[in-house]
């Protein structure tokens, strides 16, 4: 089964994240959390966990998204997938 990943900081929709993370639980899905370090409540929840500092928020989205990077770049790496030629990946810029 393919885990769920959620991006869980303490905000003003963490009481709506913690409800759908229940749903998912509930039918017996596997959980990946990014969540805010002290939060123990939704630590608990899930089978993996990756903690973040407490920031200012703007920070919070960078911090969110470095652990994220980094756990995709292993399963690649693991899958033995090449990161210097990714697959079906387009250029953008062309050169004249």
């Amino acid at each position: 089964m393919m885990p769920v990943v959620f991006v869980a900081r303490q905000d003003g929709v963490h009481s709506k994240i913690l409800s759908n993370l229940e749903q998912v639980e509930a039918r017996g899905g596997r959980v990946l959390a990014v969540v805010t370090e002290g939060d123990d409540q939704m630590a608990r929840l899930t089978d993996h966990v990756f903690k973040i500092p407490d920031a200012m928020h703007p920070l919070t989205s960078v911090l969110s998204v470095l652990p994220l990077q980094l756990f995709a770049y292993n399963v690649a790496v693991r899958r033995g997938c090449d990161m210097d030629r990714p697959r079906n990946l387009a250029k953008c810029v062309t050169v004249e």
